[in-house]
């Protein structure tokens, strides 16, 4: 009996190849028209000029007419793989020429390759989620300690005194 399933969508790497070439080179040939607003005494004008268009894994998916993780599925196999790892460098360097000249934004470019640009905003990687203080089961007169204390150290700066 015959095993059933999702036919493949390449049956080759050659194949697989030359679909991904066509991509490469349909971006090269095929600019985004961005729209240009200029004004010049007093009158606006709305030009489109062509724009340099990014490569993307989704791009590529799309033009080959699978989905992304299709994509990423042919990249693992053995016969593909160079292949693959051959048109990710071409779309990670075509994308970093466009980021270093302005063509497009750095910082899309590098959270699509995986990088991400983080800083710690802790306080020596600590929290700054200051603990909330239960104070349900503090007697009336703990209360009003509690409360002259804070009343004491918002009037030095020391705390900022919530109102709810």
């Amino acid at each position: 009996m015959a095993e059933m399933g999702r036919p493949v969508a390449f049956e080759t790497p050659e194949e697989f190849e030359h679909k991904a070439m066509d991509y490469i080179q349909w971006v090269k040939n095929n600019p985004v028209m961005k729209t240009v607003t200029a004004a010049f005494q007093g009158v606006i004008s709305h030009e489109k000029v062509p724009h340099t268009r990014g490569m993307t894994q989704f791009g590529l998916a799309a033009h080959m007419g699978i989905g992304v993780s299709t994509l990423k599925d042919y990249g693992k196999k053995d016969e593909f793989s160079a292949i693959y790892k051959k048109v990710d460098t071409i779309i990670k360097a075509w994308n970093a020429d466009l980021a270093l000249t302005g063509e497009i934004n750095h910082a899309l470019v590098a959270r699509l390759d995986g990088h991400v640009d983080s800083q710690d905003i802790t306080t020596n990687g600590q929290s700054l989620n200051k603990p909330s203080l239960d104070v349900s089961k503090l007697s009336d007169e703990q209360l009003r300690n509690l409360d002259t204390i804070l009343s004491q150290a918002s009037e030095s700066g020391a705390v900022e005194k919530k109102s709810h």
